[in-house]
């Protein structure tokens, strides 16, 4: 199993972190950013709002 990829020494996950901040620059930094950090943006979304606790 290879190691898991990290932002460290990838040069390609560099670059795509450099053309991020040079679309952020640009403010068309939506999509990306939604595809570069998926889940974590997406983890407390639909917590609340829900039957919480049914009996005391």
């Amino acid at each position: 199993m290879p190691p898991k990829p990290s932002y460290h020494n990838n040069p390609s996950l560099a670059e795509a972190r450099a053309a991020l901040k040079l679309a952020r620059r640009q403010g068309a930094a939506t999509d990306i950013q939604r595809v570069v950090r998926g889940h974590q943006s997406r983890k407390r979304t639909n917590k609340k709002g829900g039957r919480r606790r049914t009996r005391r």
